[in-house]
């Protein structure tokens, strides 16, 4: 879900702010949406090979990276 309303979130500035959507914009929901993509592709791999501690802690390592990486882009 994060991937697709942060990759979503794109074409709604786009609408908002024409073609002329500034850079560091797109790279704040881009950003987020890659280390969505890479935790959830690792946790993945760590449920297929029942390494279930290792997907939940990953899990939260992902949710407070998220949060930083907002935090970063707030300020």
């Amino acid at each position: 879900m994060i991937v697709v309303r942060s990759l979503g979130e794109y074409f709604r500035l786009e609408r908002a702010f024409g073609y002329a959507l500034p850079r560091h914009i797109l790279s704040e929901y881009v950003g987020g949406a890659l280390i969505a993509v890479v935790a959830t592709a690792i946790c993945v791999i760590f449920y297929f090979f029942h390494r279930y501690r290792s997907v939940v802690v990953l899990v939260a390592v992902t949710i407070i990276a998220l949060l930083i990486f907002k935090i970063r882009y707030i300020h």
